[in-house]
């Protein structure tokens, strides 16, 4: 069973070595098995402080706390730029496309609440599948298209294979119209310890055909519980992993294995304060009735002994690998994990914690900004090389 988040190799330091020894030894190496590439990284390519920073300010903000109700957002589902000449937001709370020039100003809005064409029953993302297009996401399972001035063109609708309908709760999309997706799967209980461990089919494929590839079955998540005079209680999802090794599987469209991404990263051992920190943090987060029984079930989960890596993967337009470090405490800087279009590791990036990464260019990144209030406002940076 293969899993889909798949975390780093814990990475024994050699004694004795010379720090020029391992400056002339190569950052990452590449190996070939069975005509899969292994692409294996030690350390990063960039060399010491002369990576890729965020500038310090964005060069463009959109959003306000009161005014026009344009400029007033609600569940920021994706932001996209399209042709260099337009931003688009997918508004959650009005099931509106809001067009923007980039300057900031206002154009004008497609969609609202309803099923016909144009319509949408609850917009939660903005994919970019296609370079001069924008593409809108339906809880329905259903993609609009659209025209960057906001004419709606067609609907196409997830299919999956033959012998499985797709009900998606991730889509990635790029390459023109080729789509990646991962179904809810079904969930099932692993032991009896009442681990619910959900087994979930992952698809790729072209939009505009009706059956996509089927990559297999993976482990998607976990949630434990507990049971009591046959009612079960808690239900909580597990936050942290069982593997051992940061591992990315690459896979062709038509379902061909093409690469492994492998690196030697952080120390994956998770200790009792790491978890009870991560507790504690949702507890506080929780209504005042519930800490005592939240506390319990916390204290009662099984701890699997390792933490994940990464929490989240993203490529840039450039084709460079995104991985977000994962750390439990979600209003931390993120760490993200930068690898190149071959599977070699470049080095760490810092972002805000409040910023929410939408799309990053080659010299700029996209993404919603909130603020302690949860406003959210879209933003652009500069992406400084």
């Amino acid at each position: 069973m293969r899993r889909l988040t798949l975390l780093p190799l814990l990475c024994a330091a050699l004694v004795g070595c010379a720090a020029d020894d391992a400056q002339d030894s190569p950052s990452s190496t590449q190996t070939d098995s069975s005509g899969v590439t292994i692409v294996h990284s030690m350390r990063p390519s960039w060399p010491e402080g002369a990576g890729w920073q965020l500038a310090a300010e964005p060069t463009l903000r959109i959003g306000e706390e009161e005014g026009a109700a344009e400029y007033l957002f609600s569940r920021v589902r994706g932001a996209r730029i399209v042709d260099d000449t337009v931003l688009v937001v997918a508004d959650g709370g009005s099931n509106q496309l809001r067009f923007f020039d980039l300057t900031g100003r206002f154009r004008f809005s497609v969609g609202r609440e309803g099923q016909g064409p144009g319509e949408f029953e609850y917009l939660y993302g903005l994919p970019h599948c296609y370079s001069d297009s924008i593409v809108a996401a339906d809880i329905s399972d259903r993609l609009s298209v659209f025209t960057k001035s906001g004419e709606f063109v067609r609907v196409l609708q997830m299919y999956g294979t033959p012998e499985r309908q797709i009900s998606p709760y991730q889509f990635a999309c790029g390459l023109e119209g080729i789509a990646a997706v991962n179904g809810w799967g079904s969930a099932m209980t692993d032991d009896e310890n009442l681990f619910f461990v959900s087994h979930s089919h992952v698809y790729v494929g072209s939009l505009t055909d009706q059956a996509m590839v089927d990559l297999g079955e993976f482990i998607a998540s976990e949630r434990w519980a507990t049971q009591s005079g046959g009612v079960v209680r808690g239900n909580r999802p597990h936050p942290f992993g069982r593997q051992t090794r940061f591992e990315v599987m690459v896979f062709d469209t038509d379902g061909t294995l093409q690469r492994l991404i492998r690196w030697d990263g952080v120390d994956l051992t998770l200790s009792a304060e790491v978890a009870n920190t991560y507790y504690e943090w949702e507890v506080q987060r929780a209504p005042a009735a519930m800490q005592a029984a939240m506390r319990g079930d916390f204290r009662d989960m099984p701890l699997p002994g390792t933490r994940p890596s990464f929490s989240e993967l993203m490529i840039d337009h450039a084709g460079n690998l995104w991985a977000r470090e994962f750390n439990p405490i979600r209003d931390a800087p993120q760490r993200w994990i930068v690898f190149d279009d071959s599977g070699a590791w470049l080095g760490r990036m810092t972002l805000p914690s409040r910023l929410t990464t939408l799309e990053v260019f080659d010299d700029r990144i996209v993404g919603v900004e909130r603020d302690d209030l949860d406003m959210e406002r879209v933003v652009v940076y500069e992406l400084l090389k």
